[in-house]
């Protein structure tokens, strides 16, 4: 999950997250992409790391393990040449944590380094488990999300062996009886080998879907969006796994109509039903939750082509 550039206002991340630590029985859980920088001159915050990452603090403090959070400083944790910077993250990350909040670091594994873009030109497995120990060096975080994460049959080892080499890691410099996540991000349903590792939580499905209902009357449409994404429901049954969903494009021609869209946005931000598609976000999550979607994250961000660099003003109706 990078800073991709993205159309429309609307965005939905939906994870389907049974399994993930001991989170609080109650309620759906949050996951949070907080790639934005934890400090702000001219708005520091309430806890003095900028305000987006204050509300992820009292966030943690009222919600604690339902809130997860992605930290990444430069895809991944950076190289620490900034020791302002490094400090700024530092203090951020500790204070979700110790309210109460799960932090995972971002590493970008590539695809299992066979990835042809630009930002995986040159990079190897030394430079990944570099990554690995300095998020737990540098920032003590919880657990890794590692973007990118292979699918074809001849890389299960390759990621079983990162995997091994991270879990080592902690074991044998930080506390061995700590609780380690790992969120696989493939992009769609991998294969059955992958399923098989029970500690691992799988994510999959990040793709442009239609939620949203298109007439009157009309409910939000889980089945068809999840068809739509090539979730195969039968090999994720009982795995813990992340379904990670965001709204592009597939809308009608009305729902494209400037009013409209403005209208669908105000109703994301206050949860006022809207009249012309008979919707409202609680019904949405409630159809969701419904087919076990118990993580979600949902943001109207993406004017300046990246929707992750803040959150969304409806943030506190996500949970």
């Amino acid at each position: 999950m990078k800073q991709t550039p993205l159309l429309l206002l609307v965005f939905l991340t939906l994870f389907f997250l049974p399994q993930l630590g001991s989170a609080q029985s109650s309620g759906h859980k949050v996951i949070v992409p907080a790639y934005f920088f934890p400090y702000d001159n001219a708005e520091p915050g309430q806890h003095n790391v900028g305000p987006y990452w204050s509300t992820l603090i009292e966030a943690a403090g009222q919600y604690g393990d339902r809130l997860v959070v992605i930290a990444n400083v430069n895809s991944g944790p950076g190289d620490g040449s900034n020791a302002w910077a490094v400090q700024k993250y530092q203090e951020a990350i500790t204070k979700v944590r110790n309210a109460g909040g799960v932090v995972l670091g971002y590493v970008h594994l590539c695809y299992g380094l066979d990835h042809s873009s630009a930002a995986c030109s040159g990079r190897n497995l030394q430079q990944v488990q570099g990554e690995i120990s300095r998020w737990h060096n540098t920032y003590s975080v919880d657990g890794y999300f590692f973007d990118e994460a292979p699918t074809d049959a001849g890389k299960l080892q390759w990621l079983k062996d990162l995997d091994n080499y991270a879990k080592n890691y902690v074991a044998l410099n930080f506390d061995a009886g700590r609780k380690l996540y790992r969120v696989m991000h493939y992009g769609t349903t991998p294969g059955s080998g992958y399923l098989s590792t029970p500690d691992w939580i799988h994510s999959v499905c990040e793709r442009p879907i239609n939620l949203y209902p298109s007439g009157p009357g009309a409910k939000p449409d889980v089945n068809a969006a999840l068809q739509q994404v090539g979730y195969n429901a039968q090999l994720m049954q009982g795995k813990p796994a992340a379904a990670m969903l965001y709204q592009q494009g597939g809308l009608t021609a009305n729902q494209q109509d400037a009013h409209i869209l403005s209208q669908l946005q105000q109703q994301l931000r206050s949860g006022a039903a809207y009249s012309a598609l008979d919707f409202t976000w609680d019904d949405a999550k409630a159809r969701l939750a419904q087919k076990g979607f118990t993580y979600l994250y949902v943001t109207d961000d993406g004017a300046d082509g990246n929707p992750w660099d803040k959150l969304p003003d409806f943030f506190w109706r996500l949970f």
